[in-house]
């Protein structure tokens, strides 16, 4: 049950962070299209990343990997 409660956790967090950045790049005079595919590659790349070095170089419980990588 804690894994469905971090897996939560960390969507919420990455909703209100592209909805932050959505916001921001929107001031800015970005087209909506861009800016939100702009927001899921870099969100995509960073998942990558936290997961080989989640995986291969730290040993971190399944719950906690669950909240960083969603």
């Amino acid at each position: 049950m804690i894994q469905y409660a971090m897996v939560a956790a960390g969507g919420a967090l990455g909703a209100i962070a592209r909805f932050w950045v959505y916001n921001a790049t929107a001031i800015r005079g970005h087209k909506p299209a861009w800016a939100t595919f702009g927001i899921n590659a870099i969100g995509a790349f960073l998942i990558g990343v936290f997961f080989v070095l989640l995986t291969e170089r730290g040993s971190m419980q399944p719950e906690l990997r669950n909240l960083i990588v969603v």
